[in-house]
């Protein structure tokens, strides 16, 4: 992704020194998991699948930051278990992200979870 010096966050996080929050790096790598999920098929055997947050210990690293002066950023997933268990497909990976060529944030065993959609 092209950072945009103008994105909503860079104003607002921190005063006098603007960079992207951490969270909004976690969700990026939270959301590819799912992107990966949904290309794959995994959770078709679901009639209506969702997403869903799974308890589990996450391990990670942060060595830099964004800065509106960044060009861009990218991540990286290493799906390291696909697992069925009590009625839900869990998914765990190691990730990193990229701020051009350094990686600032190291990710050990996000998870995400499908399962069916309750009525």
């Amino acid at each position: 992704k092209e950072v945009n010096p103008e994105d909503w966050f860079f104003p607002c996080h921190f005063h006098g020194d603007p960079v992207m929050p951490g969270s909004l790096g976690v969700e990026a790598i939270i959301q590819a998991l799912q992107a990966f999920a949904l290309q794959q098929g995994i959770g078709n055997s679901f009639k209506s699948p969702r997403f869903l947050p799974v308890l589990s210990k996450v391990a990670w690293k942060y060595r830099g930051q964004i800065i509106p002066q960044n060009k861009y950023m990218q991540l990286d997933l290493h799906v390291k278990n696909i697992e069925q268990k009590e009625g839900q497909v869990v998914l765990t990976a190691d990730a990193n992200l990229w701020r051009e060529d350094l990686r600032i944030y190291e990710i050990f065993d996000i998870v995400v979870g499908i399962s069916e959609t309750e009525k």
